[in-house]
């Protein structure tokens, strides 16, 4: 996560992980993940975390 910052401190990035404790959690949005998603998880989930990364569920509630 650090190389992708310093490569391109604007690019929102989604990490897939298995564990869900406060933990991991605070390892991967420490160094700048923009969200997490814990395993199993359902496909629309990962749809509505991207959509909000890229902005387009802001756009929504404006209108």
């Amino acid at each position: 996560l650090k190389t992708l910052r310093r490569i391109s401190p604007d690019m929102r990035v989604i990490v897939v992980t298995g564990r869900a404790d406060l933990e991991a959690r605070a390892r991967v949005k420490g160094p700048g993940a923009y969200d997490y998603v814990t395993k199993p998880f359902h496909p629309y989930t990962i749809l509505e975390k991207v959509a909000r990364a890229l902005g387009k569920e802001d756009n929504k509630k404006r209108r």
